[in-house]
């Protein structure tokens, strides 16, 4: 490893020492060596920049459950992007009389701001339960007590970004399942 002037060791493949891309036993993600710490369900290929890697999988995410009269939403993680493929989770409403409008919503994460918002068809009423799903290249629906959203062609999120429901009139009462998503998700090393 070389030193540059201002004291940050840069490993030959371009990257200061203490980067992910670096583990124990050197790097962690190259091509001789990936299969043995893949699962059979990941692939990876280089990135477009000199020892670095990408590692893609489709899996499931959930969250936890929120508390009661919390909107439910999941968080992309760090040095990761996701391609969303469906949702779902469920909303079951407490006595208190409103109609509740739950509005699938992507933010850019800190910076706050709204970039799809879209809101449920139909109101929710008091005391009831209705399940909420969404996917790419589906028809809006509303049927067998699920209403169904449409999510926009080749959805990506990037890190630190935000998919989930904000609810006008949510109740202290009301309870959101944990969201369940079905990603492509891209790991960067």
């Amino acid at each position: 490893m070389g030193t540059i002037a201002i004291g940050i060791s840069i490993c030959a493949c371009g990257e200061p020492a203490a980067s992910p891309v670096h583990g124990p036993n050197g790097h962690q993600y190259v091509p001789d060596h990936i299969a043995e710490t893949l699962r059979p369900t990941q692939t990876y290929k280089p990135n477009y920049q000199r020892g670095r890697y990408q590692v893609k999988e489709s899996r499931i995410v959930t969250t936890a459950k929120p508390a009661a009269g919390v909107d439910v939403k999941a968080t992309v993680p760090g040095a990761t992007k996701w391609k969303v493929w469906s949702l779902r989770a469920s909303l079951t409403t407490s006595a208190i009389a409103a109609n509740r409008v739950p509005h699938l919503q992507i933010t850019d994460g800190p910076n706050g701001h709204v970039v799809t918002d879209f809101p449920a068809g139909n109101n929710q009423l008091a005391a009831s339960t209705i399940n909420y799903a969404a996917g790419a290249g589906v028809v809006a629906a509303n049927f067998d007590n699920t209403l169904v959203f449409v999510l926009p062609v080749d959805v990506v999120l990037l890190q630190g970004w935000t998919l989930g429901f904000a609810t006008t009139a949510l109740d202290a009462g009301d309870q959101w399942t944990a969201l369940a998503l079905l990603v492509t998700e891209t790991l960067y090393f």
